[in-house]
Protein backbone atom coordinates (compact mmCIF):
# COMPACT_ATOMS: atom_id res chain seq x y z
CA UNK A 1 0.00 0.00 0.00
CA UNK A 2 1.53 3.12 -0.82
CA UNK A 3 2.81 5.59 1.85
CA UNK A 4 0.57 8.27 3.17
CA UNK A 5 2.50 11.39 2.55
CA UNK A 6 2.97 14.06 5.40
CA UNK A 7 6.75 15.02 4.18
CA UNK A 8 8.61 17.23 7.01
CA UNK A 9 12.55 17.34 7.38
CA UNK A 10 14.57 17.75 10.54
CA UNK A 11 17.64 20.38 9.79
CA UNK A 12 20.40 18.86 12.35
CA UNK A 13 23.84 19.90 13.35
CA UNK A 14 26.86 18.53 13.29
CA UNK A 15 29.41 18.68 15.93
CA UNK A 16 33.19 17.20 16.37
CA UNK A 17 34.65 15.31 19.35
CA UNK A 18 38.35 15.64 18.83
CA UNK A 19 40.77 12.43 18.80
CA UNK A 20 44.19 12.53 19.04
CA UNK A 21 47.14 9.84 17.79
CA UNK A 22 50.72 8.82 18.51
CA UNK A 23 53.42 8.27 15.83
CA UNK A 24 55.88 6.08 16.48
CA UNK A 25 59.41 7.31 14.75
CA UNK A 26 61.83 5.26 13.35
CA UNK A 27 65.69 5.30 14.45
CA UNK A 28 68.53 4.41 12.30
CA UNK A 29 71.91 3.60 13.87
CA UNK A 30 74.39 4.73 10.79
CA UNK A 31 77.28 3.19 12.72
CA UNK A 32 76.00 0.06 13.10
CA UNK A 33 74.97 -0.38 9.52
CA UNK A 34 78.99 0.07 8.64
CA UNK A 35 79.82 -3.13 10.22
CA UNK A 36 80.32 -6.27 8.74
CA UNK A 37 79.25 -8.14 11.78
CA UNK A 38 75.56 -8.62 12.35
CA UNK A 39 73.97 -7.25 14.68
CA UNK A 40 71.95 -9.28 17.70
CA UNK A 41 68.52 -9.59 17.55
CA UNK A 42 66.41 -6.94 19.84
CA UNK A 43 63.13 -8.49 22.07
CA UNK A 44 60.25 -6.09 20.83
CA UNK A 45 59.07 -3.54 22.90
CA UNK A 46 55.70 -4.71 23.89
CA UNK A 47 55.18 -0.25 24.32
CA UNK A 48 55.00 -0.32 20.67
CA UNK A 49 52.71 -3.03 20.07
CA UNK A 50 49.50 -1.61 18.59
CA UNK A 51 45.40 -2.36 20.24
CA UNK A 52 42.02 -2.06 18.78
CA UNK A 53 40.62 0.74 20.58
CA UNK A 54 37.63 2.84 20.80
CA UNK A 55 39.48 6.20 19.56
CA UNK A 56 36.24 9.04 18.64
CA UNK A 57 32.81 9.40 18.88
CA UNK A 58 30.99 12.01 16.89
CA UNK A 59 27.50 13.40 17.31
CA UNK A 60 26.07 13.44 13.82
CA UNK A 61 22.28 14.00 14.20
CA UNK A 62 18.83 13.56 16.19
CA UNK A 63 16.48 10.78 15.39
CA UNK A 64 13.11 12.04 14.53
CA UNK A 65 11.85 9.24 16.55
CA UNK A 66 12.72 6.46 19.38
CA UNK A 67 14.29 2.99 19.05
CA UNK A 68 13.85 2.72 15.18
CA UNK A 69 12.97 -0.76 14.03
CA UNK A 70 15.12 -1.72 11.13
CA UNK A 71 17.40 0.24 8.78
CA UNK A 72 18.69 0.01 5.22
CA UNK A 73 21.62 1.74 3.44
CA UNK A 74 21.33 2.38 0.05
CA UNK A 75 23.78 5.07 -1.29
CA UNK A 76 24.15 8.08 0.94
CA UNK A 77 21.25 7.28 2.52
CA UNK A 78 19.76 5.42 5.06
CA UNK A 79 16.22 4.31 5.13
CA UNK A 80 14.56 3.52 8.66
CA UNK A 81 11.17 2.39 9.89
CA UNK A 82 9.31 2.83 13.35
CA UNK A 83 6.26 0.81 13.51
CA UNK A 84 4.48 1.98 10.18
CA UNK A 85 6.31 4.91 9.34
CA UNK A 86 9.37 5.29 7.40
CA UNK A 87 11.86 7.93 7.02
CA UNK A 88 15.08 8.31 5.01
CA UNK A 89 18.45 10.31 6.36
CA UNK A 90 20.48 12.24 3.72
CA UNK A 91 24.60 11.35 5.31
CA UNK A 92 25.54 13.88 3.10
CA UNK A 93 23.45 16.77 4.20
CA UNK A 94 22.68 15.39 7.92
CA UNK A 95 19.13 15.56 7.54
CA UNK A 96 15.83 13.51 8.42
CA UNK A 97 12.68 13.54 5.89
CA UNK A 98 9.86 11.81 7.03
CA UNK A 99 8.39 9.39 3.95
CA UNK A 100 4.60 8.46 5.25
CA UNK A 101 2.88 5.91 7.01
CA UNK A 102 1.78 2.77 5.43
CA UNK A 103 -0.29 -0.28 6.92
CA UNK A 104 1.09 -2.63 5.24
CA UNK A 105 3.81 -2.88 7.81
CA UNK A 106 2.76 -4.47 11.38
CA UNK A 107 2.73 -2.06 14.40
CA UNK A 108 5.69 -3.57 16.07
CA UNK A 109 8.69 -5.86 15.00
CA UNK A 110 10.90 -7.46 17.59
CA UNK A 111 14.02 -7.94 15.42
CA UNK A 112 14.72 -8.93 12.00
CA UNK A 113 17.10 -8.19 9.00
CA UNK A 114 16.95 -5.74 6.02
CA UNK A 115 18.80 -6.81 2.74
CA UNK A 116 18.16 -5.79 -1.35
CA UNK A 117 16.51 -8.23 -3.41
CA UNK A 118 15.36 -7.35 -7.15
CA UNK A 119 16.32 -3.70 -6.35
CA UNK A 120 13.51 -3.80 -3.19
CA UNK A 121 14.52 -3.46 0.77
CA UNK A 122 13.35 -6.18 1.65
CA UNK A 123 13.12 -6.91 5.65
CA UNK A 124 12.60 -10.17 7.13
CA UNK A 125 11.30 -9.86 10.72
CA UNK A 126 9.56 -11.95 13.63
CA UNK A 127 5.74 -10.59 11.64
CA UNK A 128 6.60 -11.35 8.43
CA UNK A 129 8.32 -10.94 4.87
CA UNK A 130 7.88 -7.47 3.83
CA UNK A 131 9.12 -5.08 0.77
CA UNK A 132 9.34 -1.81 -0.28
CA UNK A 133 9.63 -0.26 -3.42
CA UNK A 134 12.21 3.02 -3.04
CA UNK A 135 10.44 4.74 -6.27
CA UNK A 136 6.78 4.56 -5.31
CA UNK A 137 7.85 4.51 -1.57
CA UNK A 138 5.33 1.58 -1.03
CA UNK A 139 5.29 -1.01 1.18
CA UNK A 140 3.87 -4.65 0.29
CA UNK A 141 3.17 -7.29 2.81
CA UNK A 142 4.57 -10.50 0.86
CA UNK A 143 4.35 -13.28 3.72
CA UNK A 144 2.86 -12.42 7.38
CA UNK A 145 4.02 -15.02 10.31
CA UNK A 146 1.06 -16.20 12.77
CA UNK A 147 1.92 -14.24 16.13
CA UNK A 148 3.69 -15.92 18.44
CA UNK A 149 5.07 -17.81 15.60
CA UNK A 150 8.73 -16.11 15.30
CA UNK A 151 10.38 -13.94 18.08
CA UNK A 152 13.94 -12.77 17.97
CA UNK A 153 15.23 -14.58 14.77
CA UNK A 154 19.25 -14.20 13.65
CA UNK A 155 19.12 -14.62 9.95
CA UNK A 156 20.92 -13.92 7.05
CA UNK A 157 20.09 -13.73 3.05
CA UNK A 158 22.03 -15.79 0.52
CA UNK A 159 21.53 -14.00 -2.63
CA UNK A 160 22.86 -17.34 -4.84
CA UNK A 161 20.26 -19.62 -3.29
CA UNK A 162 17.53 -17.06 -3.35
CA UNK A 163 16.63 -18.18 0.38
CA UNK A 164 17.35 -16.89 4.27
CA UNK A 165 18.80 -19.08 6.83
CA UNK A 166 17.48 -18.44 10.27
CA UNK A 167 17.16 -19.61 13.31
CA UNK A 168 15.18 -18.23 16.91
CA UNK A 169 16.57 -19.60 19.93
CA UNK A 170 13.43 -17.93 21.68
CA UNK A 171 11.17 -20.21 19.99
CA UNK A 172 12.71 -23.24 22.20
CA UNK A 173 13.12 -25.96 19.55
CA UNK A 174 16.47 -24.95 18.31
CA UNK A 175 16.17 -25.18 14.60
CA UNK A 176 18.06 -23.99 11.35
CA UNK A 177 15.96 -23.33 9.20
CA UNK A 178 16.06 -22.23 5.09
CA UNK A 179 13.19 -19.88 4.05
CA UNK A 180 12.52 -20.23 0.56
CA UNK A 181 11.71 -16.55 -1.06
CA UNK A 182 10.09 -17.66 -4.35
CA UNK A 183 7.67 -20.06 -2.33
CA UNK A 184 7.44 -18.51 0.87
CA UNK A 185 8.22 -21.31 3.04
CA UNK A 186 10.12 -22.71 5.46
CA UNK A 187 12.30 -26.00 5.54
CA UNK A 188 13.86 -27.22 8.47
CA UNK A 189 17.79 -27.70 7.85
CA UNK A 190 18.99 -28.82 11.55
CA UNK A 191 19.77 -28.62 14.88
CA UNK A 192 21.88 -26.58 17.55
CA UNK A 193 22.77 -26.07 20.98
CA UNK A 194 22.34 -23.01 23.16
CA UNK A 195 22.47 -23.29 26.87
CA UNK A 196 21.12 -20.78 29.70
CA UNK A 197 19.22 -17.85 29.17
CA UNK A 198 19.95 -15.71 25.75
CA UNK A 199 19.66 -12.48 24.87
CA UNK A 200 19.99 -11.38 20.83
CA UNK A 201 23.14 -9.03 20.31
CA UNK A 202 22.31 -8.67 16.49
CA UNK A 203 20.42 -10.37 14.27
CA UNK A 204 22.67 -10.01 11.51
CA UNK A 205 24.96 -12.74 10.45
CA UNK A 206 28.67 -11.94 10.55
CA UNK A 207 30.19 -13.14 6.73
CA UNK A 208 33.65 -13.45 7.46
CA UNK A 209 36.09 -15.35 4.81
CA UNK A 210 33.03 -16.88 3.61
CA UNK A 211 32.32 -18.48 6.90
CA UNK A 212 28.94 -17.41 8.36
CA UNK A 213 28.99 -16.38 12.03
CA UNK A 214 26.14 -14.80 14.57
CA UNK A 215 26.66 -14.23 18.10
CA UNK A 216 24.88 -14.42 21.61
CA UNK A 217 24.40 -13.37 25.04
CA UNK A 218 24.07 -15.85 27.86
CA UNK A 219 23.44 -15.45 31.38
CA UNK A 220 23.66 -11.78 30.63
CA UNK A 221 27.50 -12.03 30.83
CA UNK A 222 28.85 -14.55 28.26
CA UNK A 223 29.62 -13.51 24.93
CA UNK A 224 29.32 -16.52 22.63
CA UNK A 225 30.44 -16.40 19.02
CA UNK A 226 28.72 -19.45 16.30
CA UNK A 227 29.71 -20.50 13.29
CA UNK A 228 27.84 -21.99 10.53
CA UNK A 229 28.70 -25.39 8.90
CA UNK A 230 29.73 -24.63 4.82
CA UNK A 231 26.11 -26.65 4.72
CA UNK A 232 24.20 -24.81 7.09
CA UNK A 233 23.17 -27.66 8.97
CA UNK A 234 24.85 -27.00 11.57
CA UNK A 235 25.59 -24.16 14.10
CA UNK A 236 28.33 -24.72 16.71
CA UNK A 237 30.21 -22.34 19.19
CA UNK A 238 33.58 -21.18 18.63
CA UNK A 239 34.42 -19.08 21.39
CA UNK A 240 32.86 -17.71 24.54
CA UNK A 241 34.27 -14.57 27.07
CA UNK A 242 32.57 -13.45 30.44
CA UNK A 243 33.03 -10.18 30.66
CA UNK A 244 31.83 -9.86 34.15
CA UNK A 245 29.24 -7.00 32.88
CA UNK A 246 25.83 -7.35 32.00
CA UNK A 247 26.09 -7.47 28.36
CA UNK A 248 22.34 -7.68 27.54
CA UNK A 249 20.47 -5.62 25.02
CA UNK A 250 24.35 -4.83 23.56
CA UNK A 251 25.73 -4.24 20.13
CA UNK A 252 28.23 -5.70 17.91
CA UNK A 253 29.62 -5.00 14.20
CA UNK A 254 32.36 -6.56 12.01
CA UNK A 255 35.83 -4.73 11.83
CA UNK A 256 38.02 -6.45 9.65
CA UNK A 257 39.19 -9.65 11.39
CA UNK A 258 37.56 -8.72 14.32
CA UNK A 259 34.10 -8.94 16.11
CA UNK A 260 33.32 -6.17 18.33
CA UNK A 261 30.87 -5.66 21.02
CA UNK A 262 30.40 -4.18 23.64
CA UNK A 263 27.53 -1.65 25.95
CA UNK A 264 23.98 -3.40 26.93
CA UNK A 265 22.81 -3.61 30.24
CA UNK A 266 19.38 -4.74 32.19
CA UNK A 267 17.17 -2.21 34.39
CA UNK A 268 14.04 -2.55 36.46
CA UNK A 269 11.30 0.24 36.43
CA UNK A 270 9.21 1.36 39.42
CA UNK A 271 5.57 2.76 38.04
CA UNK A 272 7.47 6.43 37.72
CA UNK A 273 10.00 4.99 35.29
CA UNK A 274 12.47 5.70 38.34
CA UNK A 275 15.20 2.74 38.18
CA UNK A 276 15.28 0.23 41.14
CA UNK A 277 17.80 -1.93 39.55
CA UNK A 278 20.45 -1.61 37.24
CA UNK A 279 23.48 -3.85 35.21
CA UNK A 280 24.93 -1.68 32.80
CA UNK A 281 28.20 -1.59 30.59
CA UNK A 282 29.49 1.05 28.74
CA UNK A 283 32.79 -0.50 27.17
CA UNK A 284 33.66 -2.46 24.09
CA UNK A 285 35.30 -5.92 23.68
CA UNK A 286 36.85 -7.64 20.42
CA UNK A 287 37.06 -11.33 19.13
CA UNK A 288 39.77 -11.82 17.08
CA UNK A 289 38.44 -14.21 14.12
CA UNK A 290 42.43 -15.12 13.05
CA UNK A 291 43.95 -16.03 16.06
CA UNK A 292 40.70 -16.77 17.85
CA UNK A 293 40.95 -14.86 20.95
CA UNK A 294 39.18 -12.12 22.65
CA UNK A 295 40.53 -8.66 24.48
CA UNK A 296 39.53 -5.69 25.70
CA UNK A 297 38.87 -2.55 24.00
CA UNK A 298 41.02 -0.05 25.97
CA UNK A 299 38.45 3.24 26.27
CA UNK A 300 34.77 3.11 27.00
CA UNK A 301 31.60 4.61 26.02
CA UNK A 302 31.47 8.03 27.31
CA UNK A 303 27.52 6.54 28.94
CA UNK A 304 26.42 3.82 29.44
CA UNK A 305 24.14 2.75 26.80
CA UNK A 306 21.19 -0.38 25.69
CA UNK A 307 18.63 -0.98 22.81
CA UNK A 308 20.62 0.80 20.59
CA UNK A 309 20.64 -0.16 17.18
CA UNK A 310 23.99 0.06 15.09
CA UNK A 311 24.32 0.35 11.18
CA UNK A 312 27.42 0.42 8.86
CA UNK A 313 27.89 2.98 5.98
CA UNK A 314 31.45 2.93 4.04
CA UNK A 315 32.76 0.39 6.49
CA UNK A 316 31.85 2.91 9.59
CA UNK A 317 29.63 2.49 12.16
CA UNK A 318 27.01 5.02 13.35
CA UNK A 319 25.13 4.03 16.68
CA UNK A 320 21.22 4.90 16.98
CA UNK A 321 19.24 5.54 19.34
CA UNK A 322 18.84 3.37 22.78
CA UNK A 323 18.27 4.51 26.38
CA UNK A 324 21.04 5.31 29.11
CA UNK A 325 20.54 6.18 33.36
CA UNK A 326 20.37 9.60 34.37
CA UNK A 327 19.49 10.74 37.66
CA UNK A 328 17.85 7.24 38.50
CA UNK A 329 15.68 7.76 35.35
CA UNK A 330 15.77 5.36 32.23
CA UNK A 331 15.97 8.11 29.63
CA UNK A 332 15.82 7.54 25.99
CA UNK A 333 18.68 8.67 23.35
CA UNK A 334 17.41 10.67 20.64
CA UNK A 335 21.21 10.80 19.07
CA UNK A 336 22.68 9.33 16.25
CA UNK A 337 26.51 8.99 16.49
CA UNK A 338 29.45 7.25 14.87
CA UNK A 339 31.86 5.35 16.43
CA UNK A 340 35.54 5.18 14.83
CA UNK A 341 38.01 2.21 16.24
CA UNK A 342 41.14 1.82 15.07
CA UNK A 343 44.39 0.14 16.16
CA UNK A 344 46.54 2.78 17.94
CA UNK A 345 50.25 2.15 20.01
CA UNK A 346 50.36 1.54 23.46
Amino acid sequence: MTLFKNCSCYALILFFIGCSSVDSNEIANSDAAEEDTESPTENPDPSNESVLDLVNVQYLADTPKLAMDLHMVLGNSLYSIKGQDTYVFNFDTTVWTYLGSDPDLPNFIASGISFLRNGLWTIFTSRGLYEFDFSLQDWKAIDVFPLNENFYISAFYIEEQDAIYYVDPANGNRTIYKYLLDTNESIAQGGYGLKGRFSLVNPNAFVYNNGHYITYVTDEEVFEVYKFSSDFTKLEMVNSYNVGHSLDNGVAMLFGDYIIFGLGGTSSLNEDLSVTFLRSDRRFYSYDLVNDKFLDIPSSFYEGRMNASLVTYNNEFYLINGFTIENNQNEPKLSMEKLKFDHVTN
